[in-house]
């Protein structure tokens, strides 16, 4: 009848992220870290992406 929660969990955690991140703040991920960005516009992920690498970020971004 729901959804998945351990899909809303990974929902919650990305969109949370995904906003420090714009705002400024340090997040550390860890290798193999999966965020879901669904819903989200080419500006706003682009956007993301740009913070990301402002904060020194030198892993590998897939966005499937």
């Amino acid at each position: 009848m729901y959804g998945s929660t351990q899909e809303a969990a990974l929902l919650t955690k990305s969109a949370l992220i995904v906003v420090g991140v714009i705002r400024g703040e340090k997040t550390d991920f860890k290798k193999g870290e999966t965020l879901d960005f669904r819903g989200m516009s080419k500006n706003q992920f682009n956007q993301f992406v740009q913070a990301l690498l402002k904060q020194g970020f030198q892993g590998t971004i897939k966005n499937q």
